[in-house]
C-alpha cells in the first residue's frame, strides 16, 4: 500500500520567481530585492511607463496608472516597514481598518499576478521536474496520485502554472477543478488534494460570478504593452469585486478560511511522511500550524510514531531550529526529522 505523503510549501518554494520578505544575496554580485522593494519597483515601472509612452497611453490610462502606483506604493512601503505584507495586513486587521484591508489585498493580488506574467508565465523551475516525477496518467488524464497531497501557505499560482504544462486547459478554473485545488472559484470541493491555506492571488469575485487574471492575459514579448493591459484588470478589481473570500490569512477566521483549514487537517490526519519546503513557520501562522500538525502527531499511537517522518528542505535549517520546532509543536523524539539544505530540486522522499 502506498504511503501517504504531504508537502507543506512556504515562500521558499517560489523564490526563483517571487521575492522573499527579506532581500537575499544570491552571490557576491547579485542581491534579490525584498518583497516590499519589488512592489515599489513595479510602481516605478508604471510611473516611467506614463512618461515614455505618451502616444500609447491615453489620459484615461494615465489616471489608472496613478491609481495603480498609489496602491502599490502604499503596500510596498508598509511591507518594508512591517517586514512583510502579511504582517502589515494583520496590523490593519487589529485596527479594524477593513476598507484598507480590502484595498491592500487587491494591490497584493495585482502585484503577484503581474509579477508572474512578466516572467512569461514560467513557474519556479523546480516545480515542473517535481510534478513530472509524481504525476500519473489515469483514465487518459494527468492526475496527482491519491497518496500525495499538497498544502501551501503561498498565495501565488506557481504550482498552477506548472500544472498547466501537463494538460491543455481552457481556463484557470479548469485547472482548479481538475486537480481538486482549494479555493475553487466554481465549486466547493469537500475534499481537495491541494489546499492554498491563504487563498490564491489573481482571482476576483462578486455576487454574480468569479473571474481570474491567470492565463486570460497572455505572455507578451512587449512587457510595456502587458503592463498597460493589466490596467484593465486593476480597474475590474476596483469595481464591485471582492478578493477577501479567496485571498485570506491565518488570523481571518471566516467560514471560507475555516473550510480550508478543516480540509488540511483531514489531509494531515492520514499523513505518514511530511515534506516541508521553504517554510519558516512564522509567528502569525502559528495557531493554524499547531492545528495542522496536531492530527499528524497525535492521531497515531505510540507504536506508530516511529513510522512518521518529517523532511525539512530549507537552506538555513539546523539542529537548533529542529529542536525549537520539536518544543513548539510537541513533536516527540520518536518522530524522525531530517534536515535538507540542498534546495536545487524539490525533495522526493524515498518512501514514495
Amino acid at each position: 500500500m502506498a504511503v501517504n505523503v504531504t508537502y507543506l510549501l512556504g515562500a521558499g518554494a517560489s523564490c526563483e520567481r517571487l521575492p522573499l520578505v527579506k532581500e537575499v544575496k544570491v552571490d557576491n554580485m547579485i542581491v534579490k530585492p525584498s518583497f516590499g522593494t519589488e512592489i515599489l519597483i513595479l510602481a516605478s515601472r508604471y510611473e516611467s511607463l506614463k512618461e515614455k509612452m505618451t502616444i500609447k497611453v491615453n489620459d484615461e490610462d494615465k489616471k489608472k496608472i496613478d491609481e495603480v502606483t498609489k496602491s502599490l506604493r502604499f503596500l510596498g512601503e508598509n511591507s518594508i516597514k512591517f517586514s512583510s505584507p502579511d504582517t502589515f495586513i494583520k496590523s490593519l486587521s487589529l485596527q479594524g481598518e477593513n476598507d484598507k484591508i480590502e484595498n491592500v489585498k487587491k494591490a497584493l493580488s495585482f502585484f503577484l499576478t503581474v509579477k508572474q506574467h512578466l516572467d512569461n508565465n514560467l513557474p519556479d523551475s523546480r516545480y515542473i521536474p517535481f510534478l513530472a516525477s509524481i504525476l500519473e496518467t489515469k483514465e487518459s488524464k494527468v492526475q496527482i496520485p491519491e497518496n500525495i497531497n499538497i498544502l501551501s501557505w503561498n498565495y501565488d499560482f506557481q504550482l498552477e502554472l506548472a500544472l498547466s504544462h501537463f494538460e491543455n486547459f481552457n481556463s484557470f478554473a479548469d485547472i482548479l477543478k481538475h486537480f481538486k485545488i482549494a479555493p475553487n472559484i466554481e465549486t466547493k470541493e469537500l475534499e481537495s488534494r491541494v489546499v492554498h491555506l491563504n487563498g490564491i492571488a489573481g482571482i476576483m469575485k462578486n455576487s454574480y460570478k468569479s473571474e481570474t487574471m491567470f492565463r486570460e492575459i497572455k505572455a507578451s514579448p512587449d512587457q510595456d504593452e502587458l503592463l498597460i493591459e493589466f490596467l484593465r484588470v486593476f480597474e475590474h478589481l476596483g469595481k464591485n469585486y471582492d478578493v477577501n473570500d479567496l485571498l485570506s490569512f491565518a488570523w481571518e477566521l471566516d467560514d471560507v478560511n475555516h473550510e480550508r483549514i478543516q480540509m488540511a487537517k483531514r489531509i494531515m490526519q492520514k499523513t505518514k511522511i511530511l515534506v516541508i519546503i521553504g517554510y519558516s513557520f512564522p509567528f502569525f501562522n502559528r495557531k493554524v500550524d499547531i492545528q495542522l500538525l496536531e492530527p499528524f502527531i497525535k492521531n497515531n499511537d505510540d507504536n506508530e510514531l516511529h513510522e512518521l517522518k518529517i523532511y525539512i528542505q530549507n537552506p538555513s535549517i539546523d539542529e537548533s531550529r529542529i529542536q525549537f520546532l520539536r518544543q513548539r509543536f510537541g513533536i516527540e523524539d520518536k518522530i524522525v526529522i531530517e534536515p535538507l539544505t540542498n534546495t536545487t530540486q524539490f525533495f522526493l522522499p524515498p518512501e514514495l
